[in-house]
């Protein structure tokens, strides 16, 4: 059921629309503030192998291109554009519209859990494989994971909204998570050893996108798309290596 969406809406305020309306997004990030023009045209994504980024969702855009003309492309309308326009970067002119693939609204239930990385890590496939959403931070320190899971559920939301990690309600309102300040992570912090630094690795799956070389070390972690965060400074592999190598 696609719906025409203004390129400059923030994700945010698609949430309650398109739920006011019976609808929702597939998917989204763990961030909602950017515009969906914006997240559309960097193939913002979320968690979940089984799930597409955003990019995936479009079926038409409307652009104006440099010389001012004012196009519609699709799959059946300039598609070699529409290739193009759909993770653009900039690049191809000025997204004014977004004609987006929707569902029907559904709720999700998330759960989170601390657990060893050590047992962890064998079970990943099995994991990924049982949850519709599936992500964890790895504290070095300690060898410490916290591990959340989200699961559509056909329960009915609960309120008032419980804290991240506990949340049964509607897509838009378990999805996003706020980040009022830059490198936080879920659930306590740990000092990676010998340099007194706070130190997390996030380890998201995600659906087709290309996976990131592994910079922890030969830990069979390259099929993975794996982000480091330092936190209160700026991201850094090499920072993180160091700290906890």
């Amino acid at each position: 059921m696609p719906r025409l969406a203004v390129a400059g809406t923030p994700i945010y305020a698609l949430g309650r629309t398109l739920h006011d309306a019976g609808l929702a997004l597939a998917n989204q990030g763990d961030i909602d503030r950017q515009t969906i023009g914006g997240a559309v045209a960097t193939g913002t994504h979320g968690t979940g192998v089984a799930l597409g980024n955003l990019s995936s969702m479009v079926r038409a855009v409307r652009l104006v291109l440099a010389n001012g003309e004012l196009v519609t492309t699709s799959a059946e309308q300039h598609p070699e554009l529409f290739a193009i326009a759909r993770l653009h970067l900039g690049a191809v002119g000025l997204v004014t519209a977004l004609e987006l693939q929707l569902r029907p609204a559904y709720r999700l239930r998330e759960r989170t859990r601390r657990e060893s990385f050590a047992r962890l890590f064998p079970q990943l496939d099995d994991l990924v494989g049982a949850s519709r959403h599936f992500e964890f931070f790895w504290y070095p320190h300690d060898d410490q994971a916290q591990v959340k899971v989200i699961d559509e559920t056909t329960d009915a939301a609960e309120y008032p909204l419980a804290a991240e990690g506990s949340r049964c309600a509607y897509s838009y309102e378990v999805l996003p998570n706020h980040r009022p300040h830059r490198h936080t992570i879920a659930g306590p912090r740990s000092w990676a050893r010998g340099a007194g630094r706070r130190c997390s690795v996030w380890v998201g799956l995600v659906a087709r996108m290309p996976s990131a070389p592994c910079p922890v070390g030969a830990c069979g972690w390259q099929r993975l798309g794996v982000t480091g965060r330092h936190v209160g400074g700026v991201d850094s592999w090499a920072r993180i290596r160091r700290d906890i190598g």
